[in-house]
């Protein structure tokens, strides 16, 4: 999950939603495209209701509601493996992680805005404002459609998160349909959940499987990014395409009891 290295190829800007696209999410009776689109903004995005079944059509059967419960839980344990994998690289490259004045310096090769996602990404406040100055898109993409928020939401750094919303940072999706506010659930960046959600992120908006920042949390076991989103007004009975709530989702006896 969550963005590469800060290097490599990147798109020169962000897609924008047409306008017609930015009327029906607003309104909440937009869908998710069938396939995940980077620079679409992660406004008010309601899954539409289940349609009702006409008149003499069966329920699914037990067969096919077993089928999508074992999808589901197989989706869990990715993104809990997911969120273990990357808190492990967290913690390697904080080992190494150089000073503030290093991380504003240009590598050969190297542009502003590879440099931004970087700085962004291990939580450096100085370097980041010194990019930004400096000219660096607030908006860049690289690999995997990340976005600056989406590397700020890997540290539990508010002060980079407003940097960059003051800037003119937008709330995107990347490839995988992950908002930087999901990518801050799964890794339980409490502070950075905070942040994005004062900065602007819908906190009910959700991936293709519908799955919200609640529903990310809860599968991580990520109990203090579940406590903030739920004091941030964040749905608990929100239902994920397979049928799901968090609770259900969570594995976490704690999680689950803060689900209750």
């Amino acid at each position: 999950m969550g963005c590469g290295a800060s290097k490599g190829s990147r798109q020169a800007s962000a897609q924008r939603l047409d306008k017609q696209a930015t009327q029906e999410d607003r309104s909440g009776k937009g869908k998710p495209p069938p396939s995940p689109s980077p620079g679409v903004v992660a406004a008010v995005a309601t899954p539409a209701p289940a349609e009702e079944e006409p008149e003499g059509v069966e329920a699914a059967s037990e067969a096919a509601i077993l089928r999508q419960e074992e999808e589901e839980d197989a989706q869990r344990r990715r993104v809990e493996e997911e969120a273990v994998a990357l808190r492990r690289r967290q913690a390697e490259e904080a080992a190494v992680r150089p000073s503030s004045a290093a991380e504003s310096q240009l590598d050969e090769g190297e542009s502003k805005d590879a440099a931004l996602h970087g700085a962004a990404r291990q939580g450096g406040v100085e370097a980041v404002r010194a990019l930004l100055e400096r000219g660096a898109d607030p908006n860049g993409i690289i690999q995997d459609g990340c976005t600056p928020l989406h590397s700020a939401a890997h540290q539990d750094n508010p002060e980079v998160i407003r940097l960059l919303v003051d800037k003119g940072a937008k709330h995107f999706y990347d490839k995988k349909w992950l908002t930087p506010l999901m990518v801050a659930a799964r890794l339980n960046n409490a502070n950075a959940v905070r942040a994005l959600v004062t900065g602007g992120a819908y906190v009910e908006a959700y991936d293709r499987d519908a799955w919200t920042a609640l529903h990310h949390a809860a599968a991580s076991g990520s109990i203090d990014a579940a406590q903030t989103l739920l004091e941030l007004g964040a749905n608990k009975e929100a239902k994920t395409r397979g049928g799901s709530t968090a609770r259900k989702l969570a594995k976490d006896a704690q999680v689950r009891q803060l689900l209750d």
